[in-house]
């Protein structure tokens, strides 16, 4: 995992921030992306990410972020991340389905939830409608 801004071709759609703490969800979201035209940013935690988005405020046009991590969960980081910028919007993935339905409120601050697995076009679909 890389943790600086992947060299992409001038068309380029955008610069995601992806998190997420398991190599492999992490590598299939990440080559999903850049086959999609978007530059990434890696974290594997919670704090890497909030440390990153502090770094990049102003770059970052999205955030893909699993809710479980070792250090910062997802929603303790974005709650860090809204406090640099309110405005990047934030995209929760957890293999926890249910998750939105037990914890709804923790997610207001996030403006889509994707359940892993996903496939190509629903993480496609999901991060064109908010970039």
């Amino acid at each position: 995992m890389h943790n600086e801004v992947s060299v992409m071709s001038t068309h380029q759609k955008g610069l995601v921030l992806l998190v997420d703490d398991d190599p492999v969800v992490h590598m299939i979201a990440e080559e999903m992306l850049k086959s999609e035209g978007f530059s990434v940013l890696s974290a594997n935690g919670g704090k890497m990410a909030a440390d990153l988005f502090r770094a990049h405020d102003g770059d970052i046009d999205l955030v893909l972020m699993d809710v479980s991590m070792p250090d910062l969960n997802g929603f303790e980081t974005m709650g860090l991340m809204r406090r640099v910028n309110s405005n990047v919007p934030i995209i929760l993935m957890s293999a926890r389905h249910a998750y939105a339905n037990m914890h709804p409120q923790a997610f207001e601050n996030s403006l889509a939830f994707i359940g892993k697995p996903f496939d190509a076009e629903k993480l496609r679909e999901t991060v064109m409608a908010y970039i």
